[in-house]
Protein backbone atom coordinates (compact mmCIF):
# COMPACT_ATOMS: atom_id res chain seq x y z
CA UNK A 1 0.00 0.00 0.00
CA UNK A 2 1.46 3.34 -1.14
CA UNK A 3 2.31 5.84 1.64
CA UNK A 4 -0.71 8.41 2.45
CA UNK A 5 -0.16 11.89 0.21
CA UNK A 6 0.66 15.32 2.39
CA UNK A 7 -2.57 17.74 1.97
CA UNK A 8 -2.14 21.06 0.16
CA UNK A 9 -2.28 23.84 2.09
CA UNK A 10 -5.04 25.84 2.80
CA UNK A 11 -5.97 28.68 0.14
CA UNK A 12 -6.20 30.96 2.39
CA UNK A 13 -2.12 30.35 3.89
CA UNK A 14 0.45 32.50 1.46
CA UNK A 15 2.57 30.03 0.28
CA UNK A 16 6.32 31.26 1.83
CA UNK A 17 7.96 33.57 -0.36
CA UNK A 18 11.47 32.20 -2.45
CA UNK A 19 13.93 34.37 -2.51
CA UNK A 20 14.77 36.03 -6.48
CA UNK A 21 18.05 34.65 -7.90
CA UNK A 22 20.33 36.30 -9.86
CA UNK A 23 22.23 34.07 -12.60
CA UNK A 24 24.22 35.43 -15.13
CA UNK A 25 21.76 34.55 -17.84
CA UNK A 26 19.38 36.95 -15.81
CA UNK A 27 20.79 40.38 -15.75
CA UNK A 28 18.96 43.27 -13.72
CA UNK A 29 16.69 45.23 -16.02
CA UNK A 30 18.68 48.55 -17.10
CA UNK A 31 16.10 51.15 -15.83
CA UNK A 32 15.59 49.42 -12.68
CA UNK A 33 14.08 52.13 -9.84
CA UNK A 34 15.38 51.69 -6.24
CA UNK A 35 13.49 50.23 -3.67
CA UNK A 36 11.49 53.18 -1.63
CA UNK A 37 13.35 54.16 0.96
CA UNK A 38 12.24 55.48 4.57
CA UNK A 39 15.73 54.79 6.67
CA UNK A 40 18.73 55.68 7.09
CA UNK A 41 20.51 59.27 7.01
CA UNK A 42 19.04 62.34 4.54
CA UNK A 43 19.62 62.43 1.14
CA UNK A 44 22.59 65.17 0.34
CA UNK A 45 21.10 67.34 -1.92
CA UNK A 46 19.90 70.52 -2.56
CA UNK A 47 16.84 70.76 -4.86
CA UNK A 48 15.29 73.46 -6.97
CA UNK A 49 12.41 73.25 -9.22
CA UNK A 50 11.89 75.91 -11.56
CA UNK A 51 9.04 76.55 -14.37
CA UNK A 52 10.86 77.21 -17.78
CA UNK A 53 8.77 78.45 -21.03
CA UNK A 54 10.04 79.55 -24.30
CA UNK A 55 8.06 81.27 -27.12
CA UNK A 56 7.89 79.37 -30.47
CA UNK A 57 8.75 82.39 -32.97
CA UNK A 58 5.39 82.74 -35.67
CA UNK A 59 6.06 82.23 -39.57
CA UNK A 60 6.14 85.86 -40.18
CA UNK A 61 8.18 87.33 -36.95
CA UNK A 62 6.91 90.91 -38.20
CA UNK A 63 3.86 90.25 -37.95
CA UNK A 64 2.31 91.13 -34.35
CA UNK A 65 -1.18 89.99 -35.84
CA UNK A 66 -0.73 86.54 -34.29
CA UNK A 67 0.83 86.04 -30.64
CA UNK A 68 4.00 83.49 -30.56
CA UNK A 69 3.01 80.39 -29.02
CA UNK A 70 4.67 79.58 -25.51
CA UNK A 71 5.80 76.22 -24.09
CA UNK A 72 6.36 75.79 -20.44
CA UNK A 73 7.97 73.02 -18.81
CA UNK A 74 9.79 72.85 -15.24
CA UNK A 75 13.55 71.30 -14.61
CA UNK A 76 15.48 70.36 -11.84
CA UNK A 77 18.93 71.25 -10.62
CA UNK A 78 20.21 68.59 -8.39
CA UNK A 79 22.83 70.10 -6.14
CA UNK A 80 25.01 67.20 -4.29
CA UNK A 81 26.44 68.98 -0.96
CA UNK A 82 28.59 65.44 -0.24
CA UNK A 83 32.05 64.51 -0.43
CA UNK A 84 31.33 61.39 -2.70
CA UNK A 85 30.05 61.15 -5.87
CA UNK A 86 25.84 59.82 -6.07
CA UNK A 87 23.90 58.19 -8.06
CA UNK A 88 20.64 60.22 -7.83
CA UNK A 89 17.39 58.57 -9.33
CA UNK A 90 14.68 61.53 -10.01
CA UNK A 91 11.25 59.28 -9.72
CA UNK A 92 8.00 61.31 -11.21
CA UNK A 93 4.47 60.55 -10.89
CA UNK A 94 1.71 61.99 -12.91
CA UNK A 95 -1.27 61.73 -10.97
CA UNK A 96 -3.06 63.43 -13.92
CA UNK A 97 -2.13 60.46 -16.42
CA UNK A 98 -1.28 57.72 -13.59
CA UNK A 99 1.94 57.16 -14.97
CA UNK A 100 5.34 56.57 -13.29
CA UNK A 101 8.77 57.70 -15.39
CA UNK A 102 12.33 58.53 -13.87
CA UNK A 103 15.64 59.23 -15.11
CA UNK A 104 19.12 59.08 -13.69
CA UNK A 105 21.88 61.61 -13.00
CA UNK A 106 25.32 60.61 -11.39
CA UNK A 107 26.86 64.07 -9.50
CA UNK A 108 30.12 64.37 -8.74
CA UNK A 109 31.13 65.74 -5.07
CA UNK A 110 30.30 69.67 -5.15
CA UNK A 111 28.45 69.00 -8.86
CA UNK A 112 25.37 69.96 -9.94
CA UNK A 113 22.57 68.15 -12.55
CA UNK A 114 20.30 69.28 -14.46
CA UNK A 115 17.06 67.79 -15.79
CA UNK A 116 15.05 69.65 -17.96
CA UNK A 117 11.26 68.23 -17.96
CA UNK A 118 10.86 69.31 -21.67
CA UNK A 119 13.07 67.09 -23.49
CA UNK A 120 14.14 64.01 -20.39
CA UNK A 121 10.95 63.65 -18.17
CA UNK A 122 8.08 65.25 -19.04
CA UNK A 123 7.40 66.86 -15.55
CA UNK A 124 4.34 68.92 -15.34
CA UNK A 125 2.65 70.91 -12.23
CA UNK A 126 1.29 68.53 -9.52
CA UNK A 127 3.13 65.71 -10.18
CA UNK A 128 4.87 64.35 -7.24
CA UNK A 129 8.73 63.58 -7.80
CA UNK A 130 11.29 61.63 -5.65
CA UNK A 131 14.64 61.77 -5.42
CA UNK A 132 16.23 58.28 -4.47
CA UNK A 133 19.84 57.17 -3.81
CA UNK A 134 20.99 54.09 -2.12
CA UNK A 135 21.72 54.50 1.14
CA UNK A 136 19.80 57.51 1.86
CA UNK A 137 16.48 58.53 2.84
CA UNK A 138 14.26 59.48 -0.02
CA UNK A 139 13.28 63.10 -0.83
CA UNK A 140 9.84 63.98 -2.31
CA UNK A 141 8.17 67.13 -3.28
CA UNK A 142 4.67 68.27 -5.21
CA UNK A 143 6.09 70.24 -7.99
CA UNK A 144 4.52 73.71 -7.94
Amino acid sequence: MPPPRARPPPVDTPAPEQPAVKTASSPAPTNAVPATNLDGPALPVLVAVTAAARSAASPDENSASEPAEETMWNEVDILNTSEQPLAVTLVDFSPLTQKTRSTQVFVTPGGQAHISGNSELPIASGDAISLRSAGFRDMSQTVP
